[in-house]
């Protein structure tokens, strides 16, 4: 399922600081020690983690807009 106008929360490590993007793809679950990285084509990739005591494996990727 696609989405519109999606935000995410992204670190930004230089700035030391936490700011809201707007993202284009398919929305993730909630989810905690998960691992993602900023590529240099401007996308976030998002790869498992923990939803609770649930194990996750997915894998996303979303455009930065």
């Amino acid at each position: 399922m696609k989405h519109e106008g999606l935000f995410c929360s992204v670190y930004d490590a230089v700035e030391n600081r936490w700011s809201m993007v707007a993202v284009r793809g398919q929305s993730p679950s909630p989810r905690s020690n998960h691992a993602a990285v900023m590529m240099a084509d401007g996308h976030i990739l998002i790869h498992g983690g923990r939803h609770g005591s649930l194990r996750l494996s997915d894998t996303y990727v979303l455009q930065v807009l």
